[in-house]
């Protein structure tokens, strides 16, 4: 399943097209699952197992905001999709840049930061209690969060990324497109700083794993760091047998990415230091300066916040499922 830009209606509009307060997405574009006897289009919140924060706060009778960049982030309003009491994605890859109607506006980063003013205006009318058009009072969302593109945009598609971790600059990073050879067919693969891979056979799992291995133990031409697969990939992500997890996960070695794009020199999202090795920094006036040298999960933010809401942060399915815990030093109580 793949939710982004693919899935909307129009690229040619700033909205990603649809009728006037339509979702913007074409169900004609979506994915199917088999419900009894039939097949019915799958949104992506109807693609998530548990609830999330915004429907916790919902459910408590206060409202919640968000602003992104592709339709297809409605999926934070969680499974119920009602999750959201205002929500506003202007498609970062529409072709609506005044006077660059074939670009996008990813293609250049004086392009995006025009496009961040867009959600920059929308957020700032939600702190005024109004909807991101200005047009209607909805209240001072209790949570309400926005993604902003510029700094993204300005390192993948200029030359100014890095070498290696230690920070050698370089004009382009190494770029490599994974295939499909030796009789292994794919029915799917997403590729940035990893590639996830679905394969139409299941059974093909040795042949594409012998492949992969041959080319890592002798030229790696793909730069392969790591591979998961079988039990490995199973315990951490689920099984593949389910249809929900990619059958090959690839790790590349840092500083490569897997893109067909030539503009493109890094990504964000895979499993290198620079992706899952960061900093959480919470700032309140009711905070004292303090740093704890304590390892930190980004999965700990959403009970977090529940708790400082002065909601249970129990009610996050996730919390319970994984025993997810406040972060510590926070509350005071830690």
């Amino acid at each position: 399943m793949q939710f982004a830009e693919s899935i909307d209606y129009d690229l040619s509009q700033l909205s990603g097209g649809g009728a006037a307060g339509s979702d913007h997405i074409d169900p004609a574009k979506l994915p199917l699952r088999l419900t009894g006897s039939e097949c019915e289009p799958t949104y992506p919140h109807q693609y998530l197992n548990v609830n999330t924060i915004m429907e916790v706060i919902y459910a408590a009778g206060k409202c919640a905001a968000w602003l992104d960049k592709h339709p297809a982030y409605e999926i934070v309003g969680g499974p119920s999709g009602k999750g959201l009491e205002d929500l506003y994605t202007p498609e970062i890859n529409s072709t609506t840049v005044p006077n660059h109607r074939s670009a996008d506006w990813t293609t250049d980063p004086s392009y995006t930061r025009v496009y961040d003013s867009f959600k920059v205006t929308g957020i700032l009318n939600q702190i005024k209690g109004l909807d991101h058009t200005g047009a209607k009072h909805v209240g001072v969302p209790t949570i309400f969060g926005v993604n902003f593109q510029a700094v993204s945009v300005g390192q993948k598609v200029t030359a100014d990324g890095n070498l290696d971790a230690a920070g050698t600059p370089s004009a382009e990073l190494a770029l490599s497109n994974l295939s499909a050879s030796g009789g292994v067919t794919i029915a799917q693969e997403t590729a940035d700083n990893v590639a996830l891979i679905w394969l139409t056979k299941q059974d093909q799992l040795p042949a594409a794993l012998a492949l992969l291995q041959a080319d890592q133990a002798h030229a790696n031409h793909l730069r392969i760091q790591k591979i998961y697969a079988g039990a490995e990939l199973k315990a951490k992500f689920g099984d593949p047998a389910r249809g929900r997890s990619p059958d090959i996960i690839v790790q590349p070695i840092p500083g490569t990415i897997y893109s067909a794009s030539k503009r493109k020199i890094s990504e964000h999202g895979g499993f290198a230091d620079d992706d899952t090795h960061v900093l959480l920094l919470v700032a309140n006036p009711g905070l004292r300066r303090r740093e704890i040298n304590l390892p930190v999960m980004n999965a700990q933010v959403a009970p977090t916040l529940l708790r400082a809401l002065g909601l249970e942060p129990r009610k996050l399915e996730a919390v319970r499922l994984e025993g997810t815990r406040v972060l510590p030093g926070v509350q005071g109580d830690d």
